[in-house]
């Protein structure tokens, strides 16, 4: 019987080539990087539709709040309105609603998302936030995170300069964010006769600032420029997509 030597075996193959393993690193990463924008876009579409059902809750929670104070016996109609939307919590919402979940800070940086390099600080109203605006006295205290703006908040409002004796309905000496809110919704430069309501925001978003970009109708220079999305929910509950400045229409 033939025998083969020791010299003669062939050692039997086994495992991965370094070649084989860099085209199979190589397919990996070409179908990541093929993945991973449909991944992300699907991330930020579930990130956009809770925090438009957070806007809506709170829309129905205020009307729910304001219709029910309204129909009793009051002062002013600022009492019907709540002072920060932490004051929501816990009898119409909860801390977790507070907070978008598309806002990496987690609530801690308030309504102006501060790694926005597109955020523009003509519209960064500090005092509309309920953590560091002032007039906190009312908020509820209990809550430590909050990634809204609310319109309708207690705040002295900055950018008032119309009549303070019109606007200031509890007679306290200052203009809230509140009392300008309800004096502007009966018409402004913009819209001399007045807002309709379901375009009329009270809360918004700015943490989607990364998403596709909107294009809107500059009224100030007449022009269409490139802004922000921003989400609204508007006082009549209904949820609508704005820039930066609401009152600048979306161009078509």
């Amino acid at each position: 019987m033939y025998l083969i030597s020791m010299k003669e075996q062939k050692p039997t193959q086994s495992g991965f080539t370094l070649i084989e393993m860099l085209v199979v690193i190589a397919i990996i990463v070409l179908l990541a990087s093929l993945l991973f924008p449909a991944i992300n876009s699907a991330i930020k579409r579930a990130q956009q539709t809770k925090c438009m059902s957070n806007l809506r809750n709170f829309g129905i929670a205020w009307n729910t709040n304001y219709l029910s104070v309204k129909s009793g016996r009051y002062n002013y109609e600022t009492d019907a309105i709540f002072p920060w939307l932490s004051d929501m919590v816990p009898d119409f919402a909860n801390p977790e609603s507070l907070v978008c979940p598309g806002d990496s800070s987690h609530g801690t940086y308030g309504s102006k998302p501060e790694e926005s390099a597109d955020y523009n600080d003509q519209y960064a109203f500090e005092e509309t936030d309920d953590l560091t605006g002032n007039n906190h006295a009312l908020r509820n205290q209990d809550i430590e995170a909050c990634s809204y703006m609310y319109e309708f908040n207690a705040a002295e409002c900055s950018w008032y300069n119309g009549s303070t004796e019109e606007a200031d309905l509890n007679k306290d000496g200052i203009v809230s964010w509140a009392e300008a809110k309800l004096k502007q919704l009966s018409g402004d430069t913009f819209s001399p006769d007045g807002y309709d309501p379901s375009k009329f925001p009270l809360v918004r978003c700015f943490h989607h600032y990364d998403d596709k970009k909107v294009r809107v109708d500059d009224l100030d220079d007449n022009k269409i420029i490139s802004s922000i999305r921003v989400l609204n929910v508007a006082m009549d509950g209904h949820i609508f997509l704005s820039g930066t400045q609401w009152e600048f229409p979306l161009a078509l």
